[in-house]
């Protein structure tokens, strides 16, 4: 395990995304935005630029700007936000990331993800928002799609995959201004908190039973539940997963880890290896055969999974 760069005193680790040799960390605090990392050397990562979302151009809504997941699409980097809110950047130069749109949104605004000319956007009241990104400099909303609070969603293939707190959903975008849902199952008393889809599987972590439950997706219109795993010691926050690995991020007070499980089995999931980190997990994003962490005491942490 690699301990990287600490932030700014104060801030606190939100979310993470890794594309193309740099790591995009949002933090909260004294620094709330993002920061951009270079990652080419795992064991030497080298801050680059940043950019502010509680001032200037990038900030939407003064009540709360936290970064609460950030996708990049070749260079250009999406930011969803507390308050209710999408941020487009272009981050091609890394020194100097230029902000060139906002677009603010109700309700807290936890997911995004972007394909083509389309972003996608989870919000708590509004469900999914389809945004129509062609101009970046001014982001419209085309369509909203309503009925789920979406905490988490991720794109595989022409299907959105999305949580909320109490429900999973496949939602169909062959037509990506018309998004359709094409199945849903409601999970009582089990909190979807985020989810990862890969080969008709999806897994969804629990975080207050601190479980990962499996859920054969194969056929959207009758999603079943097909494994559960023992409770865990942290709560369970975060999800990500490469061919036949799963990863977990996990925290609570000031402890957490990284979990990995063999998915070779696909609805069994069997536990692999657990990595302690510095602090609690609120976000790990896979890349290059490292997990990359945003923790909460604004360290942002790298493990080895894949030597």
């Amino acid at each position: 395990m690699i301990n990287t760069t600490l932030n700014a005193s104060g801030s606190s680790g939100q979310s993470i995304y890794v594309s193309d040799s740099h790591a995009y960390f949002g933090t909260t605090g004294v620094t709330t935005g993002v920061q951009i990392i270079d990652v080419s050397m795992p064991g030497t990562p080298v801050n680059k630029g940043y950019i502010a979302t509680n001032t200037g151009p990038g900030q939407i809504d003064p009540s709360g700007n936290d970064i609460l997941d950030i996708f990049v699409d070749n260079s250009t980097l999406f930011a969803s936000t507390y308050s209710g809110g999408l941020l487009v950047a272009d981050a091609s130069d890394p020194l100097t990331p230029t902000v060139l749109g906002t677009l603010n949104l109700s309700g807290e605004t936890w997911s995004v993800a972007a394909r083509g000319q389309y972003a996608y956007v989870g919000s708590s009241s509004a469900g999914l928002y389809v945004i129509d990104i062609s101009n970046p400099s001014a982001p419209t909303i085309t369509n909203t799609l309503g009925g789920a609070n979406l905490r988490h969603i991720q794109i595989d293939g022409d299907t959105i995959i999305g949580a909320s707190a109490t429900e999973l959903f496949v939602i169909s975008i062959s037509d990506p201004v018309n998004p359709a849902v094409l199945g849903s199952l409601t999970v009582p008393n089990i909190s979807a908190y985020e989810i990862y889809s890969t080969n008709g599987y999806l897994y969804g972590i629990d975080k207050v039973i601190k479980v990962l439950n499996t859920y054969d997706i194969s056929d959207p219109g009758n999603i079943t539940i097909v494994h559960t795993t023992s409770p865990g010691t942290y709560d369970y926050r975060s999800i990500d997963g490469f061919a036949e690995k799963l990863f977990i991020g996990t925290g609570s007070g000031t402890g957490g880890e990284v979990l990995t499980f063999d998915i070779s089995d696909p609805a069994q999931p069997s536990p692999l290896t657990t990595t302690t980190l510095s602090n609690r997990s609120y976000e790990i994003h896979f890349s290059e055969g490292y997990v990359f962490s945003a923790n909460n005491d604004g360290n942002m942490e790298i493990v080895e999974v894949c030597p």
